[in-house]
């Protein structure tokens, strides 16, 4: 296949672009709908935007009519440090103002493809922005960037490769959705609907060691580093080094998301952002403090307003329900279980990450051809 030949195209030509506008808050009747409304968090969670923290109703999507999208439209971050993050949406919706949609895409050009071209362009869309004390890049600056487009039969094949890719990654994501919630549900029924009285209560420092591993700097994360670092919101980056073998319990000690749960991957770097909560060996049930975890947020236990921190001494004061050992042992069997296959899809999604990453720049750039 031969993709020498490119038109070189900038974006107001390829599609409309709309930046996104946040509905006025005082009317709570434009909260709570079924529609999305989509910020630059959304755009971490892989190519396609199904769902969002926060929804806005019919009369909110009709109060800023002229800044929704509806059908296939690509999302790109445009404000903040963290912008030129990409996704896609196929419904009617809405974004916030730190987002710039590309939707009406002329039919000449494969959405796919220009999603995935914009998707290796983060560093140059940062180049491009304006910084004052915020990084911005506007969208009379974003139209004007030209992107090499090949002829579309070329387009479709390169855009199908890549979002195969994704697509099994999107369905791993989904079955580990599923079995995460089946396990949450089995738990729920099992020893919060049906508690029995006579468990023991216990603290939580009974039951496990709870400390803060060493952090890392922000200099420290590397593209290319062997292992997953974990911060108080989930993956931040890569580093060479892990400090943990095993899945672990991080439970997030400072900001926003303070009290949050989450079980790492083998092989990782959890840094101070985070606390680990390590089941005593004579208390092995991880599973079930995990799940206990994330049902009985600790969040509450969070201190200060402005920046939110959970300290050890404050998680000590956290508390559980803790069944018969026989209980124990037939849940946390079962649940390891599902664990080993939830890992395994999380690490056949690194490996399949890591192959779409590797084969974007050469497809788009010409350097590896897909025949007919």
């Amino acid at each position: 296949m031969d993709i020498v030949n490119y038109e070189h195209v900038p974006i107001k030509r390829i599609g409309k672009v709309i930046t996104g506008k946040t509905p006025a808050t005082s009317h709570e009747e434009y909260y709570g709908g079924q529609y999305m409304f989509i910020s630059p968090v959304e755009l971490h969670g892989g190519y396609r935007v199904t769902k969002s923290e926060k929804t806005i109703t019919e009369k909110g999507l009709e109060s800023i009519k002229t800044n929704s999208i509806e059908g296939i439209s690509i999302l790109v971050g445009c404000i903040g440090w963290d912008m030129g993050n990409v996704a896609m949406c196929f419904e009617k919706c809405a974004t916030n103002q730190q987002i710039n949609a590309i939707t009406q895409i002329d039919a000449k050009y494969n959405p796919y493809y220009i999603y995935y071209w914009l998707c290796g362009k983060k560093k140059y869309l940062f180049s491009i922005a304006s910084v004052t004390r915020t990084p911005i890049l506007s969208k009379s600056t974003f139209e004007e960037i030209v992107i090499p487009l090949p002829i579309k039969k070329n387009q479709d094949k390169i855009a199908n490769i890549l979002l195969k890719i994704d697509q099994k990654i999107t369905l791993n994501k989904q079955i580990n959705d599923n079995l995460e919630q089946q396990i949450k549900t089995i738990f729920t029924f099992q020893f919060l609907q049906n508690a029995n009285t006579e468990w023991k209560q216990q603290s939580l420092a009974e039951l496990s060691e709870m400390y803060q591993p060493k952090t890392i700097s922000g200099k420290d994360l590397i593209a290319d580093g062997n292992y997953f670092v974990y911060g108080a919101n989930g993956i931040i980056g890569k580093y060479n080094q892990y400090n943990h073998s095993e899945s672990e319990i991080a439970v997030a000690c400072r900001g926003a998301s303070c009290g949050s749960i989450q079980m790492t991957l083998p092989f990782s770097w959890i840094t101070g952002n985070a606390m680990v909560v390590k089941p005593h060996s004579d208390f092995p049930y991880r599973e079930y403090l995990y799940y206990y975890l994330l049902a009985k947020n600790p969040n509450y236990l969070c201190s200060g307003s402005a920046q939110p921190q959970l300290t050890r001494e404050n998680l000590t004061l956290y508390s559980l329900k803790v069944p018969s050992t026989t209980e124990l042992n037939a849940f946390e069997s079962y649940a390891e279980k599902v664990r080993k296959i939830i890992i395994k899809n999380q690490q056949e999604n690194i490996e399949l990450s890591t192959l779409r990453d590797w084969l974007l720049p050469m497809l788009m750039n010409g350097q590896a051809t897909i025949s007919d």
